[in-house]
């Protein structure tokens, strides 16, 4: 009590609590990966009907589990990879018009700057398997 005035302010009751950092994260789950602090995957969508696509991507991969992001403003490819980066995505998965005749999308990993060419008629499996086992 007290301390609202000593700074300047009314004379009032007040309460307060206070908990440990260290006794909070040994609370958390070692292994659980609900904790990370990185999205799995970007998605870098270049075209009117790429972002569509990607749209439809992203919520099947976040009903099973994966933490994606992507663009939704239509900046160019050069803003989407810089943003992959900022966030520290592992991977971005590039997807433009062109790709979608060619039912190819680019999936770039960021840590190790390779990138490779997957067919787009299994891409979700292809990108559970590679983002599980990461």
């Amino acid at each position: 009590n007290g301390l609202v005035s000593e700074l300047g302010g009314p004379d009032i009751a007040g309460i307060g609590f206070a908990i440990g950092m260290e006794r909070l994260i040994s609370l958390l789950p070692a292994a659980d990966e609900t904790f990370r602090s990185f999205p799995h995957l970007f998605v870098a969508a270049l075209g009117s009907k790429a972002v569509e696509n990607a749209y439809h991507l992203c919520n099947r991969l976040r009903m099973k589990g994966i933490w994606v992001e992507m663009d939704y403003a239509g900046k160019s490819l050069k803003s989407q990879m810089k943003r992959a980066d900022k966030l520290c995505c592992r991977y971005v998965l590039i997807l433009g018009e062109k790709e979608l005749i060619d039912k190819q999308a680019a999936l770039r990993d960021m840590e190790t700057g390779t990138q490779e060419t997957i067919n787009i008629e299994g891409w979700e499996d292809t990108l559970l398997t590679k983002l599980k086992t990461r």
